[in-house]
């Protein structure tokens, strides 16, 4: 509203005779923020402290990039990177190390029965008597599914490890 006086107008009028022998000052233009202030009731630091906080968030999505590599091979790896300095045993270090070893694996399906404890795959599924073959039921497995099936990262087992290591295992070579 462009002309809107703090000295003139509702708020005045409002006020009464307390504002009865002071004088009127010029007004200026209003801005943007005067009317966010009118929106907000008056209050100057809950505007200014809000378009802080929008303005710190809009910085801080902008500063994070998003990961190249999307795959779950890559999240592995990122996991392994950030775990690197809680692994306290050598064997520990090797485990996550291992990360840089896994190879990406291309979505398969599998077939299995109505009770999930048998599993075949295309070929297998195939090769069954069509009787059986007709009550399977088919499941996609991709990579993620791959590496961590239900029950999350494999890397959880570095505490494992790494008491194992205390109690003296150097390396799980043929166990």
């Amino acid at each position: 509203m462009p002309g809107w006086c703090p000295a003139r107008g509702e708020a005045a009028r409002a006020r009464g005779k307390r504002d009865a022998g002071r004088p009127r000052v010029a007004c200026r233009a209003a801005s943007r923020y005067d009317a966010l202030v009118r929106l907000r009731g008056g209050s100057r630091t809950l505007v200014l402290v809000s378009a802080l906080l929008h303005a710190a968030a809009s910085i801080a999505r902008g500063a994070a990039p998003a990961p190249e590599d999307t795959s779950a091979v890559a999240e592995l790896q990122r996991e392994a990177r950030s775990l690197g300095p809680l692994a306290g045993s050598a064997l520990g270090r090797r485990f996550l190390a291992g990360t840089a070893q896994l190879r990406h694996v291309a979505p398969r399906t599998v077939f299995h029965d109505s009770t999930r404890t048998r599993y075949w795959s295309a070929t297998e599924a195939a090769a069954l008597p069509a009787t059986t073959r007709d009550s399977l039921l088919a499941r996609t497995i991709d990579e993620g599914f791959y590496y961590t099936t239900r029950y999350g990262s494999p890397l959880a087992y570095l505490r494992p490890l790494d008491l194992l290591a205390a109690a003296g295992l150097d390396d799980l070579a043929g166990k």
